[in-house]
């Protein structure tokens, strides 16, 4: 830790172009609030910046890399960082995602797997560039129908939860190609999903789709058998 004291100090020192001041600012404005959350962490200010962010030709964080840092929070300031278009935040400990996220309307991949969160901020379905959006082994029990606002989604990840159901809403996601359902607790498939344009895989192993009505109309579905994966592995006892 008195290492990264020092190179945090000696990069806000050092004479450089006032661009790249600026650059290294707002870079160290972030190690700092991570380093802030886990004092424990041992990685240097260079090994941060070289493994974990990513800046465009301007110097904006493009990329900001999170994961397993045994977080417990995300701070509110990152929701000023406006030009990020990926953000993982995988295999922490978050029990939710602030709402200034909502503010990262170039946001493209949102990774959020392997915390403890159970519901997401109404803000997350403002963003409206959203393609990839991945929220598996987290705890929730449902997801919003609101979920059709990120009408550029491809991916969606929600294996590992404990959904009981899903929005209808989801079908009108014309956009989207993978869907990952499986080890839930769902009974049935929302019929909406039966005709969905750019589906490609959906992913249902591992719920409790045992009834026959239930069984009987996902098998109806027109996509069926081009795209349900582990429809027959259900944990029906």
């Amino acid at each position: 830790m008195f290492f990264l004291i020092l190179t945090l100090l000696f990069f806000s020192c050092a004479e450089e172009p006032e661009s790249i001041k600026t650059q290294n600012l707002t870079q160290l404005e972030i190690v700092s609030l991570v380093f802030e959350l886990n004092p424990s962490a041992t990685m240097t200010y260079e090994n941060f910046v070289n493994s974990r962010l990513k800046t465009d030709d301007f110097g904006n964080v493009i990329k900001l890399s999170l994961y397993e840092l045994n977080l417990d929070t995300i701070p509110s300031e990152f929701g000023n960082l406006t030009k990020l278009e990926q953000l993982e935040l995988d295999g922490n400990k978050l029990k939710n995602i602030p709402p200034e996220i909502g503010k990262l309307t170039k946001l493209e991949i949102l990774d959020v797997s392997k915390n403890q969160i159970s519901d997401l901020p109404k803000e997350v379905f403002n963003l409206i560039s959203l393609k990839e959006l991945w929220l598996a082994e987290n705890n929730f029990t449902s997801i919003s129908s609101e979920v059709n606002k990120l009408t550029k989604l491809t991916d969606l990840g929600l294996n590992l939860n404990k959904l009981t159901s899903l929005p209808s809403s989801v079908g009108d996601l014309e956009m989207l190609g993978f869907l990952e359902l499986s080890y839930n607790e769902l009974t049935n498939i929302p019929s909406s999903l039966g005709s969905m344009p750019s589906l490609i895989t959906m992913a249902v192993g591992h719920n409790k789709i045992c009834s026959a009505e239930a069984r009987n109309s996902i098998q109806n579905f027109a996509n069926f058998a081009a795209v349900c994966q582990g429809f027959d592995e259900q944990n029906c006892n």
